[in-house]
């Protein structure tokens, strides 16, 4: 049985571009603009569908800010007599990431409007980031 410890990645660009693939290229991105679905269906009957377009300004080495807007489907065959429940609303999402990089801390909140009643949502999040793979061509 062999143990293969890789300490460091090959090295594909030298020490000026790497820090510019790193962090100047990814500062200076300016706008980036989303689109977004999910579909679920379950074995009780539920199906969940939800879309969106986000837009995230800032520094995304640092700290930046997305505006979204969403457009929710739910239905529950058993419960509404198969009639589906329509949302869309608006949502914000700050994010600051740490000076080296490894943790990025996310908050964030949207409000989603139906025919009849209102959907508050909530994130908080903390996501944790290290070197792990390698690409090669």
């Amino acid at each position: 049985m062999h143990i293969l410890l890789i300490i460091e990645g090959p090295a594909f660009f030298d020490a000026d571009q790497e820090e510019d693939l790193q962090y100047d290229y990814r500062k200076n991105e300016g706008i980036i603009i989303s689109l977004n679905g999910e579909y679920r269906d379950d074995n009780f009957n539920d199906t969940f569908a939800r879309g969106g377009l986000s837009a995230q300004i800032g520094d995304r080495t640092d700290k930046y800010h997305s505006i979204k807007t969403e457009y929710l489907i739910f239905s529950d065959d058993e419960l509404q007599a198969q009639t589906a429940l329509q949302y869309q609303g608006l949502g914000y999402e700050f994010t600051n990431r740490s000076d080296n990089q490894l943790l990025e801390f996310k908050v964030g909140s949207a409000v989603l409007f139906g025919e009849d009643d209102v959907i508050p949502e909530g994130l908080i999040s903390l996501g944790i980031f290290y070197d792990s793979t390698y690409t090669s061509i």
